[in-house]
C-alpha cells in the first residue's frame, strides 16, 4: 500500500479533530498525485463497500464518513468514482506528504510539501495533549485542540512557529531568536520555558514566563519584556495590555501527567484546572476564593473533578457550554 493510500485509510479508521479534517480535505483537493489519490479512493470506496454491514457500528460510521467526504469534494466537475455517480472536484490548494497519528485519538503530525520550505504542523484533538520536540531542539506541549506549524527545518535565520491554542515551550537556547506567532502578538526568546495561549475561546492572549526572558510585540503596543514568574495577557481587540506576578506553575501544570494540591486556595486550584482540562472556569463574587484544599488528580474527568471540589467547597458549578464554567456558592 502507498503512502497516499494508507493516508487515506488513516483518516478513514481513526478519529480526527476539525482542523485536522480541514488539513487532510485540503491536501485531497490539491492537484498533486491527483490520480494517484483518484485510485485510492476507489480502492478504499470498494473495501468499504465489502466490509460494511448494518450491524456493524464502526462500518457503518467509516461507509458514512467516506460518503461525506465525497459530498465535502463536490459534484459538479470531475469524474465518478467506480460507477457510483461520486464525483470529485479538484481545487488547488496547500498539499500534504504525510500524516501520521502519534497518539490515540489525541495528536497528529502533518508533514506539507512545497519546492523548499515544507509545513509541518502539529494538531491536537479536543480529547487529548500532545508532547514533540521540534527540529531544532524546542520541546513543545500542545494542550487539547491546538495546533502548531512552522516551515524548513528551523535551522536557518530566527526560528518561527505560528500558535493555535495553548502550548508550553521549552526552547534550546541559540543564539538565533525563537520567535511564538500568535496572530497579532509575537513572542520572542533565546531560550526559555513558557506557556502561551492563543485561543478565541478564551476571548484574549496571555503568555506566562517560567526561565529565562522574554519579549512580548505587537504593533498595537511598545515591546513588553517579562521576567520569570510574570504574565502578559491582553483581549483579542489589544486596546489593553497588561503584566502581573503569578505562580508560573499554576499555567503550565497541565504538562504533566498528574497535580497534587497541597492546601492550595480554591482560587489557585481553579487556575491550574483551567488549563489542565482546557476550559474557562470563573468563580462567583459570593465565593470564598481563600478557602484551601488538598487533592491530586491523574486521569479523573472535568466534570468527577468539579463535582469533588464543589463538595469539599460548599459551592456548585454551573456549565454554560462545555468549555465555561462558573462557580457559585450553594
Amino acid at each position: 500500500m502507498g503512502h497516499i493510500h494508507k493516508l487515506i485509510s488513516l483518516f478513514m479508521r481513526n478519529p480526527m479533530s476539525e482542523d485536522m479534517q480541514g488539513l487532510f480535505a485540503q491536501w485531497l483537493l490539491s492537484e498533486d498525485d491527483k490520480e494517484e489519490k483518484l485510485k485510492a479512493l476507489e480502492t478504499e470506496w470498494d473495501i468499504m463497500s465489502h466490509e460494511v454491514r448494518e450491524d456493524s457500528v464502526s462500518s457503518v460510521a467509516r461507509w458514512t464518513r467516506l460518503k461525506r467526504l465525497h459530498r465535502k469534494m463536490g459534484y459538479r466537475k470531475g469524474r465518478p468514482l467506480s460507477g457510483r455517480g461520486v464525483f470529485v472536484s479538484w481545487g488547488a490548494v496547500a498539499a500534504c506528504l504525510a500524516c501520521m497519528l502519534i497518539l490515540p485519538a489525541a495528536a497528529f503530525f502533518l508533514f506539507s510539501v512545497e519546492p523548499e520550505q515544507p509545513l509541518t504542523c502539529y494538531v491536537t484533538s479536543s480529547s487529548g495533549k500532545g508532547d514533540f520536540t521540534l527540529p531544532d531542539g524546542t520541546r513543545v506541549w500542545l494542550n487539547s485542540g491546538s495546533k502548531i506549524e512552522f516551515r524548513g527545518d528551523l535551522s536557518e535565520g530566527e526560528s518561527k512557529v505560528a500558535l493555535y491554542g495553548e502550548a508550553f515551550f521549552d526552547v534550546t537556547p541559540s543564539d538565533r531568536h525563537f520567535v511564538v506567532d500568535m496572530g497579532d502578538v509575537d513572542v520572542r526568546v533565546l531560550g526559555t520555558e513558557f506557556n502561551a495561549r492563543n485561543t478565541d475561546v478564551y476571548g484574549d492572549y496571555q503568555v506566562t514566563l517560567s526561565e529565562g526572558r522574554i519579549q512580548v510585540e505587537s504593533e498595537s503596543f511598545a515591546p513588553i519584556a517579562l521576567s520569570p514568574g510574570q504574565q502578559f495577557s491582553a483581549p483579542r481587540s489589544l486596546e489593553t495590555a497588561y503584566v502581573k506576578r503569578v505562580d508560573a506553575d499554576d499555567f503550565s501544570s497541565w504538562t504533566k501527567n498528574s497535580i497534587t494540591f497541597e492546601n492550595r486556595t480554591l482560587e489557585d486550584i481553579l487556575t491550574n484546572l483551567e488549563h489542565w482540562y482546557n476550559v474557562d472556569i470563573e468563580m462567583a463574587d459570593n465565593v470564598d476564593r481563600s478557602t484551601r484544599i488538598s487533592l491530586t488528580l491523574r486521569h479523573e474527568s472535568l466534570y468527577k473533578t468539579l463535582e469533588l471540589i464543589c463538595t469539599l467547597t460548599q459551592s456548585r458549578c454551573v456549565f454554560r457550554d462545555s468549555r465555561h464554567i462558573l462557580v457559585t456558592s450553594k
